[in-house]
């Protein structure tokens, strides 16, 4: 009786999918996980079988980029796919990706499934996907519609860390590389990057959610910052240290566009898909999810090759004598738009910068608290170079009287 009931609930699914692609409401991909649930109450079961190799990423900033890269590397490869690549990360959203790459009976029609998650909920999540790798691209502070302080977003993430559980860590990230203590340290696979030119040893962003040893709160001491508390950092009370990384991208070739990453003693020569900092973070932790996957260098390498950061993340257009570069930072978070706000600024050339930091869905449920403003870098656009700035949306008198 449970398969028919399951039988049933994949077909309403899949009718509503079917409406939804032709409707073209890719805003509403959670409504066949809804569909499922409506009919068969514990859907999915044990009846929907997940792919053969599983990867759930998740992260305050950087998880649509990192699977939307990830989906598209795997395919060249000639791997079948499975994807939430347009962000459904809540439960129902993930329930019908499933259904999406699944046949009727429940059978997997894709080699591989790669799941951005929502990290406040990763123990409902690893508990429907059982991942064989969890990715933790990084934890900041995020709106205040959405999560509390990391740190506290931090120990969901090290419950829901099923065991077997492989995980691909930022060393260079002090709040989510501690995660999973019960997880042992063979199955932890750390990525970083070096020290950069642009490297410095006091912060220079407003916010620095690691300013404290998490061991015995004395003061941390860096050694070098990327942005934010992104760095080496060490404690002279109890002597605790960053994580080495196992992966670790070195000083970008910008000229030819190659990023250098070691592992194991050895270098290889990538191709760098974007040159801003977070991307390169992105991309180093890529590369060390494919090795721990078993993924040859050079096959990688030829895979990045044909890769680039989607359009819609990212874009660079010419118009007659003038460069448009378009970058999309998440809503009323201060970490990402601090990030596009310093990208900007390190741009070469004359600049004039349109800002429109309100999303689609501001006024239908917005939000009175604008303090994350105050929390953003806007000093990166006190640049001689930039020399107007238009500011858009709802939001707008806010930003000018930041501005």
């Amino acid at each position: 009786m449970s398969k028919v009931r399951f039988i049933a609930a994949m077909t309403a699914a899949k009718a509503a999918q079917n409406l939804l692609i032709a409707a073209k409401k890719n805003a509403a991909w959670h409504l066949p996980g809804r569909v499922a649930k409506k009919i068969m109450p514990g859907f999915p079961g044990d009846e929907l079988q997940r792919p053969k190799t599983v990867i759930a990423v998740t992260g305050t900033d950087g998880k649509t980029t990192v699977c939307n890269m990830l989906c598209d590397l795997f395919t060249s490869m000639g791997y079948r796919v499975v994807c939430n690549n347009m962000g459904f990360n809540a439960l129902d959203g993930i329930k019908s990706m499933l259904i999406y790459g699944s046949t009727v009976t429940g059978k997997p029609k894709a080699d591989i499934g790669v799941f951005e998650i929502d990290e406040r909920r990763t123990r409902q999540m690893c508990e429907l996907l059982h991942p064989q790798y969890l990715m933790v691209t990084g934890l900041f502070r995020d709106s205040v519609n959405n999560n509390a302080h990391p740190e506290y977003i931090a120990s969901i993430v090290s419950g829901g860390v099923p065991a077997g559980t492989q995980l691909i860590l930022n060393a260079d990230d002090l709040i989510s590389s501690r995660i999973a203590p019960q997880v042992p340290r063979e199955k932890k696979h750390f990525f970083g990057m070096d020290r950069l030119e642009s490297d410095v040893t006091r912060c220079v962003n407003l916010v620095n959610d690691a300013r404290v040893c998490p061991v015995c709160q004395a003061p941390l001491v860096y050694d070098t910052i990327k942005y934010h508390h992104i760095g080496r950092a060490h404690c002279e009370k109890c002597g605790l240290v960053s994580e080495t990384p196992d992966v670790l991208g070195k000083q970008p070739n910008l000229q030819n566009n190659t990023l250098t990453v070691r592992e194991g003693g050895t270098d290889t020569v990538y191709p760098l898909v974007n040159d801003s900092i977070f991307n390169m973070y992105n991309e180093t932790a890529i590369i060390t999810l494919l090795r721990a996957m078993g993924i040859s260098r050079e096959q990688i390498a030829e895979a990045f090759s044909k890769l680039k950061v989607t359009e819609t993340r990212y874009s660079r257009t010419e118009v007659g004598s003038c460069e448009i570069v378009t970058q999309l930072a998440k809503g009323k978070n201060s970490v990402a738009c601090s990030r596009a706000f310093e990208y900007v600024k390190d741009l070469p050339g004359e600049k004039q910068l349109i800002i429109m930091l309100d999303d689609v869905f501001d006024r239908a449920a917005s939000s009175e608290d604008t303090a994350w403003i105050f929390d953003t870098d806007f000093e990166f656009l006190n640049d001689p170079h930039i020399h107007k700035i238009v500011i858009a949306g709802v939001r707008q008198r806010e930003y000018r009287f930041r501005l």
